[in-house]
């Protein structure tokens, strides 16, 4: 994640980002403005190294960034966290390897899949354990799901987001168990349905999926 500070743009300027002032490469994978001359660039994988020259652009307009220049970026530590390795076990747990992972006293980290998230309490310099409680959700090869640790330091918010070198496919089946108490239902009660199987949770909170009856859509809770 870099912060960029500039001139000449603000809350409603289009078009901002970050290109590699040699190939023109698009550094950005998600911008947002969080204020005036000020906008965040989540970078892609591996894009922006400390040799690299790079240039601001803002709708028609190109920029070079530079030290004390009108766009200038700071390294902000030697050694950014990189995650090398993910395995999966039990469905719901996930284990990232890696190097450089800050410390668990300076900073919080939450890992992420899709669109599940959960807090990590502690880890070392290269292996985080995340447990989804929830589980996490099913996928398939054409889901191309990067698992990713996110580290915020505790002292000024700066984040440090770091992907999974490789892609991971959650193929567990996600078959809805069958309500444990049975199923009975009235007009003015509702109906009770249990799924006890984690990732099938998990899987019906990703957008697209749910549970209807009668072609009625059902109301999801965790509990």
């Amino acid at each position: 994640m870099l912060t960029i500070k500039g001139a000449g743009f603000g809350l409603n300027t289009t078009g901002l980002g970050l290109k590699n002032i040699n190939t023109s490469a698009s550094l950005c994978k998600d911008v947002r403005v969080t204020g005036y001359g000020v906008f965040t660039c989540l970078t892609n994988k591996l894009a922006v190294q400390p040799s690299h020259v790079i240039k601001m652009t803002f709708g028609a307009n190109e920029i070079a960034c530079e030290a004390n220049g009108s766009c200038s970026f700071e390294q902000l530590e030697a050694s950014s966290p990189v995650v090398t390795g993910i395995a999966i076990s039990a469905g719901n747990v996930l284990t990232f390897t890696g190097t450089a992972f800050p410390s668990d006293v300076d900073y919080t980290l939450k890992a992420l899949f899709k669109s599940a998230s959960v807090d990590v309490a502690s880890w070392t310099a290269t292996e985080a354990i995340a447990t989804f409680p929830n589980g996490i959700p099913a996928s398939v090869a054409a889901d191309n799901a990067e698992p990713t640790l996110k580290f915020t330091r505790k002292a000024d918010n700066v984040i440090f987001i770091s992907y999974s070198t490789q892609t991971l496919t959650n193929t567990v089946t996600v078959e809805a168990a069958d309500s444990a108490s049975g199923l009975s239902s009235s007009f003015a009660g509702g109906l009770g349905y249990t799924i006890t199987k984690a990732n099938v949770y998990a899987t019906l909170l990703e957008s697209g999926n749910g549970i209807t009856v009668c072609g009625n859509p059902c109301l999801i809770d965790a509990t």
